[in-house]
């Protein structure tokens, strides 16, 4: 282990070839003595780092610290030790046995040791962790990345560089190896021997001159300070965005084009969005050579990365190479928000309760104590009069559920302060946006801010704003996700939107005038925001598609404004969930906080689907509340559903599913509804099958941008025709999520084409949502594949 330590920095030591070998133990929470504790129990900063299970509880943990007493062998040396953490059944990845207060009560006197500074890296998950699986306390925790708040991303090895300087080579390759992951490994040597150094850097770099007065002027992490409902709330808070993180995948497998930049170098090209390269990941390209032999070279991309273009560096050139696969290892690097997220959290750890305490919009929404709403006496200005809505909203020809829910929005009352409003498929939430910001503004309203969790959302909006004649707003696009990727979907809107690119420039020509802003949840988290609410204060908050936000994701937004005053949430949580939720089902979004749900507005009229179709949907979903537009074009009578049988199965390709046999029907029905010059989407739950169609519908020179979606990228999209490939055909998989499945069958608005295994869905496939439909529509919904080519559709 010595030899490890000197592979991080070189000429630590006065005598680089013995740097102190440690003593090393490993003991399992219950094998603890007061002997194996005693180095760790002096004045001395301790170095900690931790490891995750697959599920985001606490595995084991890694303490190190210089050894003061003992042999005359051990003084001077490093002393370690892992602590392992049982699991239930003791296998890995599984759940935290119930702590037993006796096991846990030595490590306790550590951690609360009024003499030693505990020193980690990302001391907050650390800290929430040991609380929360194994009712343990920090005091005088020191989290490392506090000490440089110029980092903004809190990487490790800039903290390293920043501290080392030039002082000591540092092996930067090394440093990356060891904070790449902190999860269980299979490899418990390697798992171990990962842990411990990333607990002798948290310690060591205490110890490099200048360093201690820094870390002096962090504010402590002491979880005594707080009471027991205070520490629960942040726990959760924390270990969700823990179990998210463990979630992640480990690497990604990009689909590439080859291409060369301007210079004649190799950049390679990304064929998707979501396989897009970033900036500094760590890169395995695969080289095929002439006689079809392969080797891997290992690099990154370097941060040269441009739109779908990213230069790939590695110790070899590649401009003359066959490169055929490019894998970037190791998880991608955390958002903005969700960066922000983590540090208003830390921040409380660190002492500023008033975040929580002082916080109407946490107290009542987290902390509610059963009685009624309680906001502050100056929150409540000199309203516009209910009349005057009524004079402005006569025009809208809202229906009756749509004007309550403007009502409620518009209100200056203290119980609406919180609106939230469910609105099922095509029950016109973008439309009830839209009206609400024309009243709101021409009432006299300002600072206003509408917000999604996606950008197609806050897209969708913008255009419904321009739609209804309103012009005077601005909406905010990263560049990363607009240029050279989705620069089509703003052509309508283009002169309305400001890329992050352009942030940092002189707004005020840009915003006079303006009286709404328009982004994603995740840009309130920009560096650059408070240019923009200096012009437009965050007053009034509008989130669209509320129910996909995880309600902890509001806290950073509800911390950092303070002269926010109303938030209306709009979604349905019978659509997607927050990302996660079914693999963490203690996710929520605004919609499962109870106390908020029973006052929710349900808009209850469906302008989309064919009345046959919404009337299943009703039933099925949503309680038969939820009525049809009487006056829509495609009546009762008329099928609007439809099912094609495809023979054949399914095959499991790149970690997702794929139907052969669907493509080709798909392809076909396409090709009729393009040649009928029909407006039409495909829609599928796999992205394996999403990239199977698309690629074949170019290879067979259909139109095929903007074409084809899996069902998540879709919500809140519609068309008239929409085409459904299952591709499941034994077991249900997608389709036991009612949710998604919801999501799925209720974009068309004239007939919606459903291929799939006949046998499927009469069988296995009869109880969920989809076989309940066939079923609802009869045999004679059903067609085969030579209607399909007689273009009997």
């Amino acid at each position: 282990m010595a030899a490890k330590f000197e592979t991080m920095f070189q000429n630590l030591y006065d005598n680089p070839d013995d740097p102190g070998c440690i003593l090393y133990r490993t003991r399992q929470l219950k094998e603890l003595k007061p002997a194996v504790l005693k180095p760790f129990m002096t004045a001395q900063p301790i170095g900690v780092s931790a490891a995750y299970s697959k599920i985001g509880y606490l595995s084991a943990l890694a303490l190190v610290t210089k050894i003061l007493e003992g042999s005359h062998e051990a003084k001077g040396k490093w002393g370690c030790l892992i602590v392992e953490f049982p699991a239930a059944g003791g296998r890995k990845g599984d759940r935290p046995v119930t702590p037993n207060d006796q096991d846990d009560s030595l490590l306790q006197k550590v951690f609360q040791h009024q003499i030693s500074n505990i020193y980690a890296f990302d001391i907050a998950p650390l800290a929430m962790s040991l609380f929360g699986d194994h009712n343990l306390r920090i005091s005088n925790g020191i989290d490392i990345q506090s000490a440089f708040p110029n980092i903004v991303d809190r990487n490790p090895l800039k903290i390293v560089h920043d501290i080392v300087d030039s002082r000591f080579r540092v092996f930067d390759e090394n440093i990356k190896s060891v904070f790449r992951n902190s999860d269980v490994s299979d490899d418990s040597e390697n798992m171990h021997n990962d842990l411990i150094l990333r607990a002798w850097i948290s310690r060591t770099i205490v110890d490099i001159e200048s360093a201690s007065s820094t870390f002096d002027r962090v504010p402590k992490v002491d979880l005594a300070k707080f009471p027991d409902a205070t520490l629960h709330f942040l726990v959760k808070r924390e270990k969700d965005a823990l179990r998210l993180e463990q979630q992640k995948p480990s690497q990604t497998n990009h689909r590439f084009q080859n291409s060369r930049d301007s210079q004649g170098n190799y950049a390679a090209r990304a064929l998707t969005y979501k396989g897009k390269f970033r900036g500094d990941q760590d890169i395995e390209v695969t080289i095929t050579t002439g006689s079809g032999t392969n080797y891997v070279l290992t690099g990154s991309t370097a941060s040269r990365v441009d739109g779908q273009s990213a230069r790939m560096v590695t110790d070899e050139s590649l401009n003359s190479r066959n490169v055929t696969t490019i894998v970037s290892v190791g998880r991608d690097g955390p958002t903005s928000a969700q960066r922000q997220r983590a540090n208003t959290l830390l921040r409380i750890l660190q002492g500023e309760v008033a975040l929580i305490d002082d916080n109407p919009w946490i107290q009542n929404i987290f902390f509610y104590n059963g009685s009624s709403l309680v906001w502050p006496l100056d929150w409540h200005p000199p309203s516009t009069t209910q009349a005057q809505f009524h004079r402005n909203l006569d025009h809208l020809h809202m229906n009756t559920s749509q004007n309550t829910a403007i009502q409620a929005m518009l209100s200056a009352s203290s119980k609406d302060h919180i609106v939230v409003i469910q609105g099922p498929p095509g029950t016109g939430k973008t439309s009830v946006i839209a009206n609400y910001v024309k009243t709101a503004i021409t009432s006299g309203y300002r600072g206003l801010w509408l917000v999604a969790q996606s950008n197609v959302a806050v897209k969708n909006i913008a255009e419904k704003l321009i739609s209804y004649e309103f012009t005077d707003f601005r909406l905010l696009v990263s560049r990363d996700f607009r240029y050279e990727w989705h620069e089509h979907l703003y052509q309508k809107i283009q002169t309305h939107v400001i890329q992050s690119d352009e942030f940092s420039e002189y707004l005020g020509v840009r915003l006079k005038g303006v009286q709404v802003i328009l982004c994603t949840l995740s840009m309130l988290s920009n560096k650059h925001i408070r240019r923009f609410t200096s012009f437009v204060p965050l007053q009034t908050l509008v989130v669209d598609e509320a129910s996909q936000i995880e309600v902890g994701d509001y806290i950073a937004t509800f911390t950092k404004f303070s002269e926010l005053r109303k938030v209306c949430f709009i979604g349905d949580d019978k659509q997607l969930p927050p990302f996660g939720q079914e693999e963490i089902d203690s996710l929520q979004s605004i919609f499962e906080v109870s106390h908020l749900r029973e006052k929710t507005y349900l808009l209850d009229t469906q302008y989309r689907m064919p009345p046959q179709a919404g009337e299943f949907i009703s039933s099925a979903v949503y309680d038969n509340l939820l009525k049809s537009n009487p006056l829509h074009p495609i009546s009762g009578d008329t099928p609007s559903c439809a099912f094609i049988h495809a023979d054949g199965r399914e095959s499991f390709f790149n970690k997702s599913f794929q139907n052969d046999a669907e493509m080709k029907l798909v392809l076909k029905l396409a090709s009729q509804l393009q040649e009928k010059d029909l407006s039409y989407r495909i829609v599928t739950p796999y992205e394996s099958q999403r990239n199977l169609i698309e690629t074949s519908m170019q290879e067979s020179e259909m139109q095929w941008e903007d074409k084809c979606f899996n069902v998540d990228s879709f919500q809140g999209n519609e068309d008239d025709y929409i085409i459904i490939s299952l591709v499941r055909t034994s077991e249900l998989g997608f389709l036991k999520s009612l949710r998604r499945t919801n999501v799925m069958l209720t974009r068309f608005r004239r007939k919606m084409y459903i291929v799939t295994l006949k046998e499927f869905i009469q069988k296995a496939g009869a109880s969920c949502l989809v076989g309940r439909l066939a079923e609802h529509m009869g045999e004679e919904a059903w067609l085969t594949e030579k209607d399909v080519e007689l273009g009997n559709i």
